[in-house]
């Protein structure tokens, strides 16, 4: 098991298996998704340039049936002057009703080649509340 890193001065820690993938300040770094503000507040701290950026969901990649379950395809938020080029994409909250090969395709013209893609699932106390 991994002990945390990356301590703030406010005391807030990441995992040190997560941020020993980043690349090394001052990286840009997108986070997508809901991220808590002490991860965030962390990252700032160590001289990551930070994005956030929310799921957008314009539509269904399959409908659903009486066979299948529906999946999302999502737009990735980001504001139009944001500029591409990431170092690397956090991905958290993603629930298994986005479809993650379209999102993929998003993240490709978002993240450098190269770049490091950390995607998180939904937990499952989130999923059915």
């Amino acid at each position: 098991m991994s002990e945390p890193t990356g301590t703030a001065s406010s005391g807030l820690a990441l995992n040190s298996a997560l941020v020993g993938d980043f690349p090394s300040p001052p990286a840009r770094l997108l986070l997508l998704g809901s991220h808590p503000k002490a991860d965030v507040c962390a990252l700032k701290a160590q001289a990551y340039e930070i994005v956030e950026a929310r799921f957008r969901i314009p539509a269904w990649a399959q409908a659903p049936s009486p066979t299948r379950q529906g999946v999302y395809r999502v737009d990735v938020a980001l504001q139009p002057a944001t500029p591409a080029g990431f170092d690397a994409a956090w991905v958290q909250g993603v629930s298994p009703q986005i479809h993650p090969l379209a999102l993929f395709d998003q993240l490709r013209t978002q993240v450098v080649q190269d770049g490091l893609l950390c995607w998180r699932g939904m937990s499952r106390r989130k999923r059915h509340a």
